[in-house]
């Protein structure tokens, strides 16, 4: 089996030292051992899994959400209907998300309306919420 360094993995994941040193301490990866002198030494899995853990990161899971993933991706007894239902419910809070940043990018466009030229800014709408 190939083992790895934390810096190895970080360039092969693209992530930082201090990014897997943080996925230790939340239960996410783990290193096989320790070499003599110390150091963590990981495996090709915990490469894989850190790849895993930053794909569900872009679709905008949080990492507790992320672990539970990763439990039910290690258990033989889970199956992809668990996995249907979590990704369901990320799917209906990234629709209510994309609501609440459109209301605010129409009350941005607003402000941007009422904002008057050439002004002292003081004066801009975004300053003077009770008009």
């Amino acid at each position: 089996m190939d083992l790895f360094t934390i810096g190895q993995v970080a360039k092969a994941t693209e992530v930082t030292i201090e990014v897997l040193r943080h996925y230790e301490r939340c239960g996410l990866v783990f290193p096989v051992q320790r070499s003599a002198g110390g150091f963590r030494q990981y495996s090709e899995e915990a490469i894989d899994r850190v790849r895993l853990i930053r794909r569900v990161q872009r679709l905008g899971f949080a990492l507790r959400d992320i672990k539970e993933l990763v439990a039910l991706r290690d258990s033989p007894r889970a199956r992809t209907e668990q996995v249907q239902e979590r990704l369901q419910s990320q799917a209906v809070r990234l629709r209510a998300e994309i609501g609440r940043l459109q209301g605010l990018v129409e009350e941005l466009h607003g402000l941007l309306g009422r904002c008057p030229p050439r002004r002292p800014a003081r004066e801009s709408p975004l300053f003077r919420p009770d008009r």
